[in-house]
């Protein structure tokens, strides 16, 4: 399989939740991921984060209520799998044209940590022309030490980080050029995958599942957590631990051990 690398690394990976944030958190719970407490954006949106080593998963959604007028982009979207987030660095140069961009847009939430209280703040930039059911875009942290709380990291499951995310589409054609774009890689416009620093990212069909990849460090430990959770799960001929998410997720969570 025809792979691209860049040094860009992987930021986070979005699980959309529409109305249902509360049912999506629990299960996440439940799968041995320890959550922030919940956020709320100043546009309207809330979340949820699951915090690994330089990396997160944010289970995104928005109150019962919530008119449609709310980002509109956001909320047109699928539930499930469907945004992939490059780290955006103050002190990177970007070979990618501004003009495949659109304007930044500046966002914030109020925190509290263990150990210090404040207001998270980022700004994103997306694409100019995304796919209809998908999101790739920047993220450049401005607070940190807001979002990365080391209390947060200490997961049940031995969650550490993400190896592979494949996020399903309408339009695959359009999600690689977005996702080539976010990641700042030249070269073949062919790759069937992409390698961002040590995370592989992939796009399928979408009649395809979606997948997420998370090593932990003691496959032991994600085993013990599902057993005591009940949900189904396999293993594959990698020896890794894959859990079917119920619809309307569509998603496989893959648990395979830190090598």
């Amino acid at each position: 399989m025809n792979t691209l690398s860049t040094d860009v690394p992987l930021d986070h990976v979005v699980f959309y939740a529409g109305h249902q944030l509360g049912e999506l958190s629990a299960f996440a719970e439940r799968l041995g991921f320890q959550l922030t407490p919940l956020g709320r954006h100043n546009s309207g949106s809330i979340n949820r984060l699951a915090m690994l080593d330089g990396q997160y998963i944010e289970l995104m959604g928005f109150e019962p209520g919530t008119p449609p007028t709310v980002r509109p982009e956001v909320q047109a979207l699928p539930m499930g799998l469907n945004g992939v987030v490059a780290a955006d660095r103050a002190t990177r140069v970007r070979r990618s044209k501004a003009d495949g961009f659109l304007p930044p847009v500046y966002l914030e939430r109020p925190v509290e940590t263990p150990h210090a209280q404040g207001v998270a703040s980022f700004t994103i930039t997306n694409v100019s022309e995304p796919p209809p059911d998908a999101r790739a875009f920047m993220c450049r942290h401005h607070t940190p030490h807001l979002v990365w709380c080391e209390a947060w990291q200490h997961h049940p499951n031995g969650a550490v980080s993400v190896a592979e995310v494949c996020v399903p589409t309408r339009d695959p054609r359009r999600l690689h050029a977005a996702v080539r774009r976010i990641f700042d890689i030249e070269g073949d416009s062919s790759a069937a995958a992409y390698d961002a620093a040590g995370t592989r990212v992939r796009i399928a069909s979408h009649e395809s599942r979606g997948s997420l990849t998370v090593r932990v460090r003691d496959m032991g430990k994600a085993l013990d957590v599902l057993q005591r959770s009940g949900l189904p799960y396999r293993r594959d001929e990698a020896g890794s631990v894959v859990v079917p998410l119920p619809q309307p997720y569509a998603v496989d969570l893959v648990f395979t051990a830190v090598r």
